[in-house]
């Protein structure tokens, strides 16, 4: 493996839970090569010329559920908030969309506390 590439992996983790980040398998979309180790649904992302061009985080909270989109080639972060219930499922359909013009998150300097404070922080504050 190239050392550069190998360097990224290293660093990377996935914000969810920590894990390492491997080869995207079967049942990932073909738009992402790469996801969370432990749980392919968690975390995924497209690495392309050794940096990521985009990734989706899905991250539970006791009522919510927080998908995240980041596409840094345009600095641009979309994310949506679901109400569900204890096992995850969708109870109400009427999502919140939140459209950023820039990156909301890197991912390699945070965790699951804190992304969902900075996701209630812009939806509050705007």
């Amino acid at each position: 493996m190239d050392k550069q590439l190998k360097a990224l992996f290293d660093s990377l983790r996935c914000p969810v839970c920590g894990a390492q980040i491997d080869l995207a398998g079967k049942g990932i979309s073909r738009q992402y090569n790469y996801c969370c180790a432990d749980n392919n649904n968690e975390y995924v992302l497209h690495i392309s010329e050794l940096s990521i061009t985009h990734d989706r985080a899905i991250i539970y909270d006791r009522n919510n559920k927080y998908i995240i989109v980041q596409n840094y080639d345009v600095k641009q972060t979309i994310f949506d908030i679901l109400k569900v219930d204890a096992e995850g499922n969708i109870t109400d359909w009427n999502n919140k969309t939140v459209y950023l013009d820039y990156t909301l998150f890197d991912y390699q300097n945070t965790d699951k506390e804190k992304i969902i404070r900075r996701l209630k922080t812009v939806m509050t504050f705007g």
